[in-house]
This record gives C-alpha cells, sequence and structure tokens, in this order.
C-alpha cells in the first residue's frame, strides 16, 4: 500500500493463487508477535508500537520512518525484485500441490524485503518528512493495543 493514498500494492485475482499466497502470508506475519512486522508502507506507522518489531528495527540500524522517507523510485527496485521472485512460482502446479494436500513452494525473499533500507540510494533526513495517518491508520489505530 502506500502510505499516502491507501492504494494496495498487490490485488488478488481469481486465476492468480501466487497473490492468495501472498495475501495469507502476510496476514500470518501480522499475527505472529515473535516476528518483527513486515517492512511495508502500510506498517510503517506502527513499527515503533510493536515491540518486536522495534527491538528489530534498532539492532538492524533501519532508519525510523523508512517509507515516509524514501524515494519513491525505490520502489520501482521493489516491484522489479518481487517480479523474479514470482517467476519461481508456478501457479498451476501451486494450485494442483494444494488440491493434492502435497507442500506448497514457500518463496525465500531476497534481502531487499527483509532489509529495504540497505537498498534505498535516497532516504530522506527525518527531519524533513511531512506525514500524517492515512484514513486507513486513523479507522485501524484503535487495533494497536499493548495486551
Amino acid at each position: 500500500m502506500h502510505f499516502k493514498k491507501d492504494v494496495f500494492y498487490a490485488w488478488t485475482g481469481a486465476n492468480l493463487i501466487s497473490s492468495a499466497f501472498v495475501h495469507w502470508e502476510l496476514l500470518q506475519n501480522f499475527m505472529d508477535v515473535t516476528q518483527p512486522l513486515a517492512d511495508i508502507p502500510q506498517f510503517e506507522y506502527y513499527r515503533e508500537f510493536d515491540k518486536t518489531t522495534a527491538e528489530f528495527d534498532k539492532a538492524n540500524g533501519r532508519p525510523k520512518y523508512f517509507w515516509y522517507r524514501v524515494d519513491k523510485s525505490f520502489l520501482k527496485e521493489m516491484t522489479k525484485a518481487d517480479d523474479e521472485l514470482l517467476k519461481e512460482f508456478n501457479d498451476e502446479e501451486q494450485l494442483d500441490n494444494l488440491l493434492m494436500g502435497k507442500p506448497i513452494k514457500k518463496l525465500t525473499p531476497p534481502d531487499i524485503f527483509k532489509f529495504p533500507w540497505k537498498y534505498a540510494d535516497n532516504i530522506k533526513p527525518e527531519s524533513e518528512i511531512k506525514f500524517s495517518k492515512t484514513l486507513w491508520q486513523k479507522f485501524t489505530s484503535f487495533l494497536m493495543v499493548d495486551l
């Protein structure tokens, strides 16, 4: 998702099982409190409130508010890496595996997805960013409570 416009980064097509698996993994990641949140724009606002994610960010030198500060042309690099990764995933084969009860192929994302800030060229200083909560963030902010 784009951090200002609430535009989805991907969609689930009726004939693309890979898109459904991407969304399923995103949900699993979001619910797994032992792992940091996925490093994607729509979770940027919440990273500092999640203890596991905040610790990961600090330990790995991730810039605060990275997705608000990175040059938007970097998203093209991310898209290119995503396209390359999806070439490894055969929708028909994985659908057959799913229907036959066989294991689904897990893709191993490249480091650009795990540590995007290490691949970004133009990251603005924190003092230059201007941001506010998106409509979606305002609506869902009540969900981010420390239990």
